[in-house]
C-alpha cells in the first residue's frame, strides 16, 4: 500500500530487469496521500495536532485503514467458514466503529488512547493503564490524547484570549496537544564547549520568573554536563 509508485513495488520493471524473469508477484493498493485524509501530525516536540481532508481522493485511491479493514473483514470470514488452529486473535478483535469497513481517524484516535473497560471512560493517563485486562490503549504516549471531552488534538483555542489560554503569557496557547500527558518539555542547554561563547549564556534558559518577568540564566560559567541540564515542564 502506497499513495506514490516506490522501489519496492516498481523494482520489476527497472532499467536493465527482464520483467519475465522476476519472481515476485506485486501487488499494489493505491492509498490515499495524507493531503487526501484527516489524520494527526506528530512533529519532534512530541506535539500532536490534528488536520482536516483538502482534497477527495484521487482515481481509485482508498485510505489506508479501509484497506486494511477490508482485508481484515475478508480473513476473518475465512476464519468463521473454514475454522483454524487459533481463530482468537481475528474472531474477539473489537471493531467498535460506526462502520467497520470504513472506521474514521477519530475513531482510531480514541481506540488508541485507551479506555476503561468497567467504566466505560477515556483514560486520562499512562500511569492508569493496569496488566490485568481491566483497561485498554493502542499507544501508552497518547493516553491523555483524546478525554471524554474530546480530542485534544483538534484544539485550535489560539490566542484570541490569552489570559485564558495563555495564563503564564509564554506562547504556549492550546493548540494541539503535547504527547504524553500534556506536558511540554523545553530543553535548552548552552553549547558543548569547555568555556562559554561571547554574548551566549553559559546555562540553559528558565522561562522566569524573573525580576521583569524575562528567561533568567544561571550565573555561573562552566563546562555544560548532563546533570547541569535543566527542564521545564508545562502543560495546558
Amino acid at each position: 500500500m502506497d499513495a506514490l509508485p516506490t522501489t519496492s513495488s516498481e523494482f520489476w520493471h527497472a532499467p536493465g530487469t527482464d520483467a519475465s524473469q522476476v519472481k515476485t508477484e506485486v501487488f499494489m493498493l493505491p492509498t490515499t496521500h495524507w493531503i487526501e485524509k484527516d489524520g494527526s501530525f506528530t512533529n519532534s516536540g512530541r506535539w500532536a495536532q490534528w488536520k482536516d481532508q483538502v482534497v477527495p481522493p484521487h482515481g481509485q485511491a482508498q485510505h489506508d485503514h479501509w484497506i486494511l479493514a477490508d482485508i481484515f473483514s475478508r480473513v476473518k470470514t475465512l476464519y468463521t467458514q473454514q475454522g483454524g488452529k487459533f481463530p482468537d486473535p481475528i474472531m474477539a478483535l473489537t471493531t467498535d466503529y460506526k462502520d467497520p469497513l470504513k472506521p474514521e481517524l477519530d475513531e482510531i484516535a480514541k481506540e488508541i488512547n485507551g479506555k476503561d473497560l468497567g467504566t466505560g471512560k477515556q483514560m486520562t493517563s499512562f500511569a492508569l493503564l493496569k496488566d490485568d485486562g481491566t483497561t485498554t490503549a493502542g499507544d501508552w504516549i497518547y493516553t491523555g490524547s483524546y478525554l471524554d471531552t474530546g480530542n485534544l488534538m483538534k484544539r485550535r483555542n489560539g490566542i484570541q484570549d490569552p489570559a485564558t489560554n495563555d495564563p503564564p503569557g509564554w506562547a504556549f496557547i492550546q493548540l494541539g496537544v503535547e504527547l504524553a500527558l500534556n506536558r511540554r518539555v523545553l530543553y535548552n542547554a548552552p553549547p558543548p564547549t569547555s568555556t562559554a561563547s561571547p554574548g551566549i549564556p553559559s546555562g540553559p534558559a528558565s522561562p522566569g520568573p524573573g525580576p521583569s518577568g524575562r528567561a533568567t540564566y544561571p550565573t555561573t560559567r562552566r563546562r555544560w554536563t548532563p546533570t547541569t541540564r535543566r527542564r521545564t515542564c508545562l502543560s495546558s
